[in-house]
């Protein structure tokens, strides 16, 4: 893949600090109900699994308006290339539907910083406010000192993750979680049939608040999972830790305890809940050659969702390696 800069800025996720927050908590099924005068979040069917989150303006009275978070609104699919990176909305419910490309390198306009990390940012801009963006995690840096998460080996080798946004104006849009495999020889690798493998590695995210909190929050956390590879208990346990919200105005600690992650393994995927901190879901994949003492898949990648008891909304991607 070719080299990735790193330039300065925040995405839409931390800056949107202006107008007042409401979070309907997360239901069954792919819709959240119909929002008074959402605009292009009227419609908030779509195939989406609950993988992200759709921000809907409604003016209230003059000068106020209210945000309102719905758990599943739409799905996307992101598609990488070594120089070009395709978000498809083709299921999005309002206008501009179809995929929006990025060359890369090309057009990196803003720092992806999410909680205590910061990534690649590929973005494009529209009439009216309206943008488009992928933001990449697989090289993820310490956002204060700019070193690489991942220790002196790097970032990942076949996995890339990381949170898509969709906004058609300043305040209304959707954002999900994403993750792929680098190369199509990546995916889909031959598990073993005994024995764990452990997978450290990150999350990032986006949260929207309680009504009256400010603003709408990147966040970003630790991660570990385990996965059992017996032919007859196959299934992955884990925890992600160590949650960090940002905002445009710097890094602050997240009041999210640790979400716990119980499941399930099927082919070279695996999906489950998640419990704790929050209640929610979680899928993911295993990429890469057998590595190990075991010879598992050497990393991971996939995406959650998931409501804090204080019903916060919160979806994004995570990525990992032995």
């Amino acid at each position: 893949m070719a080299a990735k800069r790193v330039l300065k800025g925040f995405s839409r996720l931390a800056m949107l600090g202006t107008v007042v927050l409401t979070v309907s908590a997360c239901g069954g099924g792919d819709g959240g109900g119909i929002l008074p005068g959402g605009g292009d979040c009227v419609s908030t069917s779509g195939a989406s699994g609950g993988y992200s989150m759709g921000l809907c303006a409604t003016t209230v009275a003059p000068g106020t308006v209210v945000l309102e978070s719905l758990c599943k609104p739409v799905d996307a699919v992101v598609t990488i290339a070594p120089t070009v990176y395709s978000l498809n909305l083709s299921a999005y419910p309002g206008a501009d539907l179809g995929t929006h490309t990025f060359n890369h390198p090309g057009n990196e306009s803003l720092l992806n910083t999410l909680g205590a990390l910061q990534g690649v940012r590929l973005e494009k801009y529209y009439v009216n406010g309206a943008y488009a963006a992928i933001g990449d995690f697989a090289d993820a840096q310490d956002r204060v000192t700019s070193a690489s998460v991942w220790g002196v080996d790097g970032g990942l080798s076949y996995t890339n993750f990381g949170l898509w946004e969709r906004f058609v104006s300043a305040s209304e849009g959707y954002a999900g979680g994403w993750y792929v495999a680098r190369s199509l020889a990546d995916a889909n690798p031959a598990l073993p049939n005994s024995g764990n493998a452990t997978y450290t590695g990150v999350a990032v995210g986006g949260l929207a608040p309680v009504q009256g909190n400010p603003p709408v929050y990147g966040l970003s956390a630790s991660l570990s999972l385990t996965a059992n590879f017996s032919t007859n208990a196959r299934s992955v346990n884990g925890t992600m830790s160590n949650f960090v919200l940002s905002t445009s105005l710097g890094t602050n600690a997240a009041s999210i305890a640790n979400v716990s992650l119980n499941g399930t393994i099927a082919g070279s995927g695996f999906s489950g809940t998640m419990s704790g901190g929050g209640s929610g879901a979680f899928e993911g994949a295993f990429f890469g050659p057998p590595t190990g003492a075991i010879l598992a898949p050497a990393e991971i990648g996939g995406r959650f969702q998931f409501v804090t008891p204080d019903a916060r909304q919160v979806v994004g991607a995570f990525g990992g390696r032995q």
